[in-house]
């Protein structure tokens, strides 16, 4: 068994939490399948030294209509690498970029040889991205208004309820990463073959960071990849400011909505600028607990295996969660160290998590037993074992 890694998600010089996750995810599938190939596409040049083999994709440059251009140009890479390794692997892996044209050509042309990756509820987060974008810009009959607004919210919206279906039924079948995806994306082709695979991390055997024995202030922190709604950091602040918790402090490091910086001003409340690998690992190592999602609602989720959930918690700190992980809730002494509200809007309550922590804290050596759960349980060795057989399944 030979497979083809497709990322699309272009190349920066600072690698970002997914891109640390994919080059992870893909160590491994180059273990179990020797003879495979990981594939980045870009318009940018990529570091000789990457991980990844790079293949340009064609910039589009004109004012109007440049994101659906520049589908096109994706795709034709694509199609153009599938097509001069015809026959050398047996499936394509990539993950699931949003119904379009292009995609649906490119899966008319290769039916059966691409398997989706499902992260989200793709067509409930597109809803959420048009309603975002209807805010950036109010509706007006200016030409160049207008041009967004086709662009950006009805042809987004229209594409993925039209060709969405359709690109499912060409495809070879989808990993789901959590068993509500797998059953939304069921919802949309029934006869669409899945398997579910939670998020992985790459064990770290060297001790916990954190040795801290002083709980007089409690340090949490959030971890914010992207500005999405759906972090739900507003839920955390107004959760926080209504605990009116003493003796805590929240940090929240990357890209944060500039007007909700503004919002929330107090001395316990921080907001932060991205860090490096190692600077984060050493300020991971000050803390006391992390913070998961809390909107994932907002996309019409309840469950979720979130990236950054696994990497505190490999960390070696305990959790808080605004959502349902049906995964930690399946290991009863990681579960232990995690506490759970639930995915709406309601308050959470910090000074129910102070004491939490606190009793946690009592226990010896508690983030090097955290650590060790999570590199039991969640290393890409483990979680990636069903694609095997899965895979096996596709190709008889």
């Amino acid at each position: 068994m030979k497979i083809c890694y497709l990322y699309l998600s272009g190349y920066s010089a600072v690698k970002s939490g997914v891109d640390n996750k994919v080059a992870g995810k893909c160590n491994e599938l180059k273990r179990m399948f020797p003879g495979s190939a990981f594939v980045r596409f870009s318009t940018q040049k990529s570091d000789p030294d990457d991980f990844f083999e790079s293949v340009p994709v064609k910039p589009a440059h004109q004012k109007y209509f440049k994101s659906s251009r520049q589908a096109k140009n994706l795709f034709a890479a694509v199609d153009q690498l599938i097509n001069s390794h015809k026959g050398s692997y047996d499936f394509y892996l990539v993950r699931y970029p949003f119904a379009s044209k292009p995609l649906l050509n490119l899966l008319k042309a290769h039916p059966g040889k691409i398997i989706f990756e499902h992260n989200t509820n793709e067509r409930a987060e597109k809803e959420v991205i048009v309603n975002a974008n209807k805010k950036k810009i109010p509706f007006s009959l200016s030409p160049s208004v207008l041009v967004y607004y086709a662009e950006s919210i009805w042809n987004a919206n229209v594409k993925e309820r039209n060709l969405g279906t359709q690109c499912l039924k060409l495809a070879a079948g989808g990993v789901a990463v959590t068993p509500e995806i797998e059953r939304i994306e069921k919802a949309v082709y029934p006869a669409y073959k899945t398997v579910v695979i939670t998020n992985g991390i790459v064990p770290d055997k060297a001790p916990a960071e954190n040795k801290t024995k002083d709980l007089s202030v409690l340090n949490g922190v959030f971890l914010a990849g992207t500005n999405a709604e759906w972090n739900g950091i507003e839920r955390i602040i107004r959760s926080f400011t209504a605990s009116g918790t003493e003796g805590m402090h929240l940090y929240f490091v990357g890209r944060i909505e500039e007007s909700l910086k503004k919002k929330y001003i107090s001395s316990s409340v921080h907001f932060l600028e991205y860090m490096s690998k190692e600077e984060l690992k050493t300020f991971l190592g000050k803390m006391h607990f992390a913070i998961g999602t809390c909107a994932i609602h907002k996309k019409g989720l309840t469950e979720g295996a979130v990236l950054k959930v696994r990497e505190c918690l490999a960390a070696g700190l305990p959790i808080v969660l605004g959502h349902i992980d049906p995964y930690i809730d399946q290991i009863p002494e990681l579960k232990n160290y995690c506490i759970a509200f639930p995915p709406d809007d309601s308050l959470m309550d910090f000074n129910l998590v102070s004491v939490r922590l606190k009793e946690m804290y009592k226990e010896e050596g508690i983030n090097d037993r955290i650590k060790e759960l999570a590199n039991t349980f969640f290393s890409w060795e483990m979680v990636l074992e069903p694609l095997k057989g899965f895979l096996n399944a596709l190709k008889n």
